[in-house]
């Protein structure tokens, strides 16, 4: 992969890092907050990331990377995101890992049935 693509990664590691951690510091109300749309409040958004990036990593491996036996939890409160923070750890890194694979084209039906390819890594950048 390009250095391009691996300094990315490394960047949206050390950022959600970085906001779990000020959320951290902030009351359970924070994570109810919105900004146009009330379905996507900031527990939602960052359930979202973590989760999206470790479907990412299972489509490229074929492995959950979050801790073992456990899902990535819907947030209910800050203390939650302790755990989150460690399964953010846990996918970021799988994903900087895969960074250095080689392209995969993948096949697979989509939820209309329809057959999709792809250039997994292109359309990562382009859409996630």
């Amino acid at each position: 992969m390009t250095i391009g693509l691996e300094r990315l990664l490394a960047h949206m590691k050390w950022a959600n890092q970085l906001t779990i951690e000020h959320l951290q510091t902030l009351p359970n109300e924070a994570l109810k907050a919105f900004a146009t749309n009330p379905e996507w409040h900031v527990a939602e958004i960052m359930h979202h990331i973590v989760d999206s990036a470790d479907a990412y990593v299972f489509r490229i491996t074929e492995e959950r990377c979050e801790l073992p036996g456990e899902s990535i939890q819907e947030l209910e409160s800050i203390a939650d995101l302790a755990n989150l923070k460690v399964q953010a750890e846990l996918v970021d890194s799988a994903l900087q890992e895969c960074s250095k694979l080689d392209d995969v084209q993948l096949e697979f039906k989509n939820y209309s049935g329809n057959l999709v390819k792809l250039d997994l890594w292109r359309f990562e950048i382009n859409n996630g």
